[in-house]
């Protein structure tokens, strides 16, 4: 099973969600995490990865979970 991270434009921000297939049904699981659209700073940018990281970490969780049948 594949969970994939995906991101979606939402009022000027960018909107961080899992989309997977679960027993032939297409999920989504929003995170409730958001990018800097448009990063100008340093400090932007470095919370954009982390905030990529943290996000990349949870899929894999995720993705864990659901082939072990969790």
């Amino acid at each position: 099973m594949k969970v994939t991270l995906r991101q979606r434009n939402k009022n000027g921000k960018i909107s961080l969600y899992l989309d997977y297939y679960h027993k032939g049904k297409r999920k989504y699981a929003y995170l409730s995490v958001y990018l800097i659209n448009k990063p100008r700073t340093s400090e932007e940018r470095s919370f954009n990865t982390k905030t990529l990281k943290l996000c990349e970490r949870i899929r894999a969780k995720r993705e864990l979970k659901l082939q072990h049948g969790i």
